[in-house]
């Protein structure tokens, strides 16, 4: 196996792991967004996945588009891995932490009453907020914004770890 596999499965489960704790520790905390402290995890992952990478060849170089597969492939198991935990936790562990997350938002959306539109509109949004409507598919765009920050955060570590073969 390649190190991206190696130390994507390794940050995922160590993710996970830390998923876990969360939850046992207090599962509201799950909400609060504690859980994106996993992505040290993995960006840890990433960086000593890359390293491993390079020092393995014959000769200690490594391009940036290898570095950034590399690294990208770990985030994607490990986010997957990550992502697997929270979502069996959430709808099958324990479900009430969806109504828990639902009255959070309501609480944020009431705070941040745009001023601009009536009274009826704002029952109607806050009514929809209630049923567990947050907007277009947020589950997906939010997911879809993770992906893209794991590939910064890929390009990133690949920045920091390639090592070009000199030119003699």
């Amino acid at each position: 196996m390649n190190s991206g596999i190696i130390y994507g499965l390794v940050s995922g489960l160590l993710a996970m792991s830390f998923v876990v704790a969360i939850y046992l520790n207090q599962p509201l905390n799950l909400i609060s967004g504690l859980e994106k402290l996993s992505w040290l995890l993995i960006f840890s992952g990433m960086l000593i996945g890359v390293w491993r990478e390079r020092s393995l060849r014959n000769e200690p170089f490594i391009g940036f588009q290898e570095a950034l597969k590399t690294a990208y492939q770990i985030f994607i198991l490990a986010y997957l891995i990550k992502f697997a935990t929270v979502f069996v936790i959430f709808n099958y562990v324990e479900p009430s932490l969806n109504d828990s997350a639902r009255e959070i938002a309501v609480k944020i959306f009431i705070e941040h009453k745009d001023t601009k539109i009536t009274q009826e509109l704002f029952e109607q949004q806050l009514e929809a907020y209630k049923k567990g409507y947050f907007g277009p598919r947020i589950f997906d765009i939010g997911v879809m914004l993770e992906l893209i920050a794991g590939f910064v955060l890929a390009a990133f570590t690949a920045f920091l770890i390639k090592r070009e073969r000199p030119e003699f």
